[in-house]
């Protein structure tokens, strides 16, 4: 049997939010040890993934700058990779961009970087990478903005990746 992208550590899978998808297996396959579904690790041991789609890992979302004004454009860089050993379709790759006091899940929405990166079918050990921008309004709310990647599997789930910050100000 393979061992699929070879060892993932435990911390890893319990930070990646949702890493285990469609795997069919109600535990992963620790040194020793049991790791669950919600990715409780006991103690930093070795994890692998056997024959199994995992989600997308991204890199460190990587901006151009940490304060901007109105009417100046911000610039991001991720790159996610398929870790699995089987392919992965992915609907959407995008860089989220929430003004300040907003959140993920309650929006507003329509502030993400562009452009977005759609309907893609990452092998296994494949990567993408999306580089996208978005220009401030003369008008945007000075504040501290929250940016994180997040892709969209072929459910229609969110998979967000960590928080990320940049400030506007006048």
């Amino acid at each position: 049997m393979s061992t699929g992208p070879g060892p993932l550590r435990c911390a890893a899978l319990w930070a990646t939010a949702a890493l285990l998808v469609d795997c069919g297996l109600p535990q992963v396959t620790l040194e020793g040890m049991a790791c669950d579904a919600q990715h409780a690790c006991i103690a930093e041991h070795t994890c692998i993934v056997n024959q199994c789609r995992v989600a997308l890992v991204p890199s460190a979302l990587v901006l151009d700058r940490e304060t901007l004004a109105p009417g100046e454009t911000v610039a991001g860089s991720v790159t996610y990779t398929n870790p699995g050993t089987l392919s992965l379709e992915v609907k959407d790759i995008v860089i989220a961009v929430r003004v300040p006091g907003a959140n993920p899940d309650q929006g507003p929405f329509d502030d993400d970087m562009e452009p977005e990166k759609t309907n893609s079918t990452l092998g296994p050990g494949e990567s993408v990478t999306l580089n996208a921008h978005r220009q401030m309004a003369a008008d945007a709310p000075t504040g501290r903005w929250m940016t994180y990647p997040t892709w969209v599997d072929s459910a229609d789930d969110y998979h967000d990746g960590p928080f990320y910050y940049f400030t506007v100000s006048r």
